[in-house]
């Protein structure tokens, strides 16, 4: 299972010498560009989710166009 933390800048290094110690925790830093793509990727899953089970209804592709 993976897992996408947010922690304040001045706890970063005590969580991770705190994960270093277990045996079955792999921890791997990313950078803010990384953060914000996995950011906007999971609120595009979370919206087609939604499109799916019909909560929500989405723009058509001319929608789209006729706003820019």
């Amino acid at each position: 299972m993976k897992l996408l933390l947010e922690i304040q800048e001045n706890k970063v290094e005590f969580i991770k010498e705190l994960l270093s110690n277990f045996s079955f925790v792999e921890t791997k830093t990313i950078d803010k560009e990384k953060y914000d793509f996995l950011l906007g990727l999971q609120e595009s899953i979370n919206q087609a989710n939604s499109y799916n089970k019909g909560e929500i209804q989405l723009k058509s592709a001319r929608q789209l166009l006729d706003e820019i």
